[in-house]
């Protein structure tokens, strides 16, 4: 029998240790990654300028009949985009956007209406991601399914918005 040669050891070493160790290291970093938490988004038929120049948002425990406030957050001076009938923020803020961790009040003092926004259903979901094998990008966003509007049920349009009405 031959001796074995330094390059055979070697190439044997690579083929037992280190290939299924890269191989392991490199299927180990793919896994499911949860996508992004969804927002609705409002935009506001028949309002007046003059009646959105104040909104406050009071966020309440889901599922408390809005009876557990969680915090008040007002909107002073924000500016909109008229679109025939419908008022769109021009900027929407992050902290206005609803979330299905809560339900909501929205106050319109200078109208003297308030909107009740409840039982936000989320889908979530999972992507492959953070890996040199994953085919997917990671910037999945998971999606607002249902609401409730005034206590009836409504779905969000494609984009995540609901139109909330004078």
């Amino acid at each position: 029998m031959s001796e074995l040669t330094k390059t055979d050891i070697m190439k044997q070493m690579f083929s037992y240790v280190f290939l299924p160790l890269v191989i392991s290291i490199i299927l180990s970093s793919c896994r499911d990654c949860t996508c992004i938490r969804a927002n609705l988004y409002f935009g506001l038929i028949g309002f007046t300028e003059s009646e959105v120049d104040t909104i406050i948002l009071r966020r309440f425990d889901k599922k408390t009949n809005f009876s557990s406030q969680k915090d008040t957050l007002p909107f002073v001076n924000v500016s909109f985009i008229r679109r025939n009938d419908t008022l769109l923020f021009s900027y929407f803020p992050e902290s206005a956007s609803l979330k299905s961790d809560f339900d909501y009040e929205i106050f319109f003092p200078e109208a003297g209406k308030i909107i009740r926004v409840s039982d936000i259903t989320e889908i979530f979901s999972e992507q492959r991601c953070n890996g040199p094998l994953a085919r997917e990008k990671v910037d999945c966003v998971n999606e607002i399914s249902s609401y409730k509007l005034n206590g009836q049920a409504a779905q969000p349009s494609s984009l995540q918005k609901i139109y909330l009405h004078r």
